[in-house]
């Protein structure tokens, strides 16, 4: 008999744990000329910045939103509507993790991000 499908957990792999936001990355996976929606591919060699790592809206898994260094994105860090990011029209990627190199950390002296208002915690 037949077992039902089992729901994949996204990978936690050495990918996946040495990124985090605000690290600069090259891409390492080519243009396929997808639409830019949920495509797993971006312009391979660009550099930018993770602005953006976990679960989105648009497909399963965990993915990557990155600002590249030139215009040559899809989007500009929003995607269906929703927002997981902000940069400048065309700047914006999602990837996959495991086609991401990390290139460096952000110094701990500056923020990767720097918030547009000022952050109150709830106790």
């Amino acid at each position: 008999p037949k077992q039902p499908a089992t729901k994949k957990e996204p990978s936690t792999g050495p990918a996946v744990s040495r990124l985090a936001v605000g690290d600069r990355v090259g891409l390492i996976v080519s243009d396929r000329g997808s639409s830019g929606s949920s495509s797993d591919s971006g312009p391979k060699g660009q550099l930018g910045i993770v602005r953006y790592l976990g679960y989105t809206e648009f497909s399963q898994g965990l993915w990557a939103g990155v600002e590249l260094d030139t215009p040559t994105g899809k989007n500009n860090g929003s995607l269906n509507g929703k927002v997981y990011f902000t940069c400048e029209p065309n700047r914006g990627v999602f990837v996959k993790p495991k086609h991401l190199q990390r290139l460096s950390s952000p110094s701990p002296a500056t923020p990767a991000v720097e918030p547009k208002a000022p952050v109150r915690l709830q106790r």
